[in-house]
Parts: structure tokens; sequence; C-alpha cells
């Protein structure tokens, strides 16, 4: 365990869980320390500038990016939820620091209707609930690093990893291709995270790929976080198979959870499964559940309607997969492969837009598109995207009548911008 020693845990490795819960108490400090809120001055992007000023007046902007399903008239059952909470709450407070019985048990479950094959490998005692997965990461970055330590992320990838691991005080190294990795690992690196579906290229590992990832993370001695948050969107997208990453030789933490699952990001419910050598596995249960146990953030009522709410995924899930299916198919119909480029991903809720128009014109074409349609799109530079042309993030999980509005927008803007600019 000495390389992924925390030195957060030094002194309660030996505790039990009858001192860790003695230890959890309300914080009665009054020092009078006074806290000060410093505001930084930032130069702030034209484009931001604008949807700002047009939201001000009370104009509409379409987000062509827009991810939150709410947002998007997706919406679980709420009689499900209702009937949930009716017929199975306990107003009895019990809490317990990994997640309540009945709710671990459920995510069991919902990983043996996944993986039927592989049923026995699936054990609630190796899950541990937590309010979402950016608390996820708090928890396994808390547990194998210490302050400047370095971890692997994908390029590219989402903002927010980078953001979650500043707050630990931890490194960020982005990679491109598993190939390079052994090439940046230095002594304080402690991990590679892996996102699949990637956010936002869809890029989902195959089963060499996976075999070379657990290969570089045994010989170089470093853990592995898989964030699986997309995995139940593949059926719109090429025929992938997904595959579940297992070891027993290193550390391995899967995270995943309701928001995207159920579409559900309010029930601020996901959870963290744990994989590691005999040697270590304690040592890392320990810590989650020091941690757990601290901050006993997951939300009683979603526990409560978790059975029952993933059990009927499919219904919401469905609606999601078959809203992306059209809208593919009106891609297809309205954009000319001749000046955009795409590829289908291997899942996720994304598709990535390649155009010919050259990214020094990206600022013009964003405010272009505010100006004229009233709709906003992410560049591919905010995500790392490497391309000498401008590159959009598109999602699919829209309105099929705005998603279309958008395409159409596009292609008018994009033919504008090509005649103007020609090659």
């Amino acid at each position: 365990m000495s390389h992924f020693q925390s030195y957060r845990f030094e002194d309660l490795e030996e505790k039990s869980l009858d001192e860790r819960q003695f230890a959890r108490k309300e914080d009665e400090r009054s020092d009078g320390i006074a806290y000060q809120n410093k505001s930084a001055e930032f130069e702030q992007n034209p484009v931001d500038l604008m949807k700002q000023n047009l939201l001000k007046q009370g104009i509409l902007v379409q987000d062509l990016t827009e991810s939150n399903p709410t947002k998007c008239g997706l919406y679980f059952p709420k009689e499900i939820i209702a009937t949930s909470l009716a017929h199975e709450w306990n107003s009895i407070y019990e809490p317990s620091a990994g997640g309540s019985l009945i709710a671990k048990e459920a995510v069991v479950k919902y990983y043996q209707d996944r993986f039927p094959l592989d049923k026995e490998f699936y054990n609630k005692d190796d899950f541990f609930l937590v309010a979402s997965t950016s608390e996820a990461y708090s928890y396994i970055l808390k547990s194998i690093t210490n302050p400047h330590d370095s971890i692997l992320i994908p390029n590219p990838g989402y903002p927010l990893l980078e953001h979650l691991a500043r707050w630990e005080l931890v490194e960020t190294i982005p990679y491109e291709s598993l190939e390079e990795i052994p090439d940046l690992v230095t002594e304080t690196t402690k991990a590679i995270l892996i996102v699949q579906p990637n956010n936002p290229t869809g890029k989902i590992l195959s089963q060499e790929e996976i075999r070379l990832l657990k290969s570089i993370a045994s010989k170089l001695n470093l853990a592995i976080l898989i964030d699986e948050v997309f995995a139940d969107y593949i059926a719109w997208c090429k025929s992938s198979q997904y595959n579940f990453v297992k070891s027993s030789e290193v550390p391995i933490f899967t995270l995943n959870g309701l928001s995207k699952i159920c579409l559900l990001p309010s029930a601020k419910l996901s959870w963290i499964h744990l994989q590691a050598p005999n040697s270590m596995k304690e040592t890392l249960k320990n810590r989650l559940e020091w941690l757990a146990d601290t901050y006993l953030s997951v939300n009683g009522f979603a526990e409560t309607v978790l059975p029952n709410v993933l059990d009927a995924r499919k219904l919401i899930q469905n609606q999601l997969i078959n809203r992306m299916k059209r809208n593919y198919g009106k891609l297809l119909e309205i954009i000319d492969g001749q000046f955009l480029q795409w590829t289908l991903p291997d899942g996720g809720w994304y598709v990535i837009l390649e155009t010919q128009i050259s990214n020094d014109f990206e600022d013009d074409f964003c405010l272009s598109l505010l100006k004229k349609h009233h709709k906003s799109i992410q560049s591919g530079i905010l995500y790392g995207i490497k391309s000498p042309n401008i590159v959009l993030v598109l999602s699919m999980i829209q309105k099929e009548e705005e998603f279309t509005e958008g395409l159409l927008s596009l292609k008018e803007l994009i033919l504008e911008f090509n005649n103007l600019n020609p090659k």
C-alpha cells in the first residue's frame, strides 16, 4: 500500500467503526475567525457577454450543447418516485456509511442485469454510495493521493475533471493515448482516469485497450478510475460492446449514478465500485468508509426510491435513445458531409462536428450564431480537441424540433463562412 499511502489517514487506519462514529460530532468552534470573500476580476469571453446580454433582453438562446435532460423535456416518471416514497419511506434516521443495504442491493441488481454472465462478481460490500460522481472523485483522490501528487486525465475530456483534482491539491497530466502514458508518469503519479464512453468524443475502450490499460497500471503501480456515467447509452451508436473493466491486480474504482442512468440529476445519488488486490482492498475500503461516515451525504429519499427507479430505467432510457436515433437521422438528412465532417461515436450523448473553417474565426462564428440565430454552441477547444478548423460539440438529446432548427442554423452559417473565407 505504500504507493497509495495518504497522509490524511495515517492516524485513522487502525480505528474501529465505533471509534469512527464517535469521532463524528458537531463542529462547535466559535473562534471568531473571519473569512473574507475576494472577488477576482476575469476577462470575460465576448461570446459569453453577448449571450448574457441577449438573455437580459428577454431573448431566448438555444444551447446546442445542452446536456441537462430536464431542460430537454425528458423526465423520469414522477409516479414511480411518489409511489416508492409513499410505500417504502421509513422516517427513522439510521445512516450507514457506505449506503443503505436496500440501496446497495439495488445497485448490485442493476449491474447483474447489465452483465448477466458475471452476476457473482458484483457484491454489495464493494459499493459505496455518494451524492454525486463529483463527490466520488473527491473520496477517491483523498484515499489514494497526497497534495501535489498527480493523476492522468484523458484529452479530449471534460474540463470539470481538472477542477475536481485541483480542490484536492492534485495535479493533472493530460494524455491522448494509452501508449504515451508510460512516458508521462512521474514518481508522484497515482492513477489513470478513463471516461467511457468519453465525454465528449463517445469513445469506448476495446478489449485490447483494456488489456493494455491494466498492463500499464500494473507495471507502473497506478490505480485506475473508470467514469462510466454514459455507459447505458450505446444502443443508438455503432454496434459497441461495453466491457466492465475488471482486475484483481490493480485498484480499480468505477463511478456511476442516477444523473445519467435515469435522467435524475436532482436525485443526487451515485456510487463507487471498488476492486483491489487482497493486500490493499481492506485499507481502501476503510478509507472510503471513513469519508462516507464523515460526510453522510447520501439522500435517504433517493435511497428509498432507488430499487424501483433502477428497475424502471428503461422507460426513460428508451425515450432518450430513440430521440438520439431520430436526431441522428436529421443530421444525415440536413448536413452535407462535403462541408462538415463527423463520425458516429461508440456511445454517449454527443457528436463532434468538424467544419472547414479556420479556428482563427471561432469567436466570429459563435458570435454570428448568437446574433443572427440566437443559438449557442461549445467549441471543441473547451474539451481539448486539437484541430486547425472550428470543431463543434453537438448534443443529440435535444428536442427534435429544436435540434432540427439548430442544424439548419449551423448549415446556413457554415455555408456563409465558407463563402466569405474560401480555402
